[in-house]
């Protein structure tokens, strides 16, 4: 069992969501990773879409799981 799974008890990355910024290289380039793992997630552009992550935060790209931030910039890589 995998330490996300034993401390969080997730199993998808597609419980979680990205939220990423306009012009944004580190998102652009960890999304692209992302998918090449053939991994599946929410994506929310801040910028695009209005909204905002679930709690203040100042580096995108920033995975969630609800409310709760679980990684940012590359270390998303690390939890996927």
């Amino acid at each position: 069992m995998s330490f996300l799974k034993k401390l969080f008890g997730f199993k998808k990355i597609n419980d979680f969501t990205i939220y990423v910024g306009e012009n944004c290289h580190d998102c652009e380039e960890v999304i692209t990773k992302l998918k090449k793992m053939n991994k599946q997630f929410k994506i929310i552009n801040i910028d695009e879409s209005g909204k905002s992550t679930p709690i203040p935060i100042f580096a995108f790209p920033a995975m969630f799981k609800g409310e709760k931030l679980i990684a940012y910039g590359f270390d998303i890589l690390k939890k996927a």
